[in-house]
């Protein structure tokens, strides 16, 4: 009996070494689990802050274009106007042409003629500073958008990586918890 006894105990022994030797194992493993986890949930939270910039982004090239398609109509708006008062101008010019008449017709027709030329030069100038403005404007925002589309590319390049990291972190994350498992079994 205590030759068996004698025999059983180192097998005891190098059993509560192996034992021992797959807890650690398991620990260790269980360690890199959770670090590997870390990394993917670090991931993820980054993309969700990084997909947020880009809605935003996209937000803001809507509104850009929303400006320019007002400051578009603004400027329509304008040329349609100026067209409008060259066309007045032109046709009061030739009608007092025109209409010829006494030589005191002329003279009073010349100086209403003066006076209302100016009356429109100085509202066709308006027009065109203001047209000329929009035209400024609407190059700004163009510029602005030409911009956002940009950032907009880099985010969205920066995502495809990010997607690609965490799909390289949740395959590493895979491969460890099948060994966890194993270990357990």
């Amino acid at each position: 009996a205590s030759a068996a006894v004698l025999f059983g105990l180192p097998a005891r022994a190098h059993a509560a070494e192996a034992s021992k030797e797959t807890t650690d194992k398991l620990n260790a493993a269980q360690a890199q689990l959770d670090e590997v986890q870390a990394q993917l949930d670090s991931i993820a939270n980054e993309y969700a802050a990084l997909a947020n910039k880009n809605a935003q982004t996209l937000n803001d090239i809507e509104n850009v274009q929303g400006k320019i398609d007002d400051t578009q109509a603004q400027i329509d708006e304008k040329k349609a106007e100026l067209k409008k008062k060259r066309n007045d101008l032109s046709d009061r010019v030739a009608a007092s042409y025109k209409s010829g008449g006494s030589f005191e017709e002329l003279v009073a027709n010349a100086h209403y003629v003066e006076k209302i030329n100016k009356s429109d030069r100085d509202a066709i100038e308006d027009i065109q500073t203001i047209q000329e403005e929009l035209d400024t404007q609407k190059s700004e925002l163009e510029s602005q958008k030409a911009d956002l589309e940009k950032l907009k590319d880099q985010q969205t390049a920066q995502m495809q990586d990010m997607q690609a990291k965490q799909q390289e972190v949740q395959t590493v994350l895979n491969g460890l918890s099948d060994d966890v498992k194993e270990l357990m079994a």
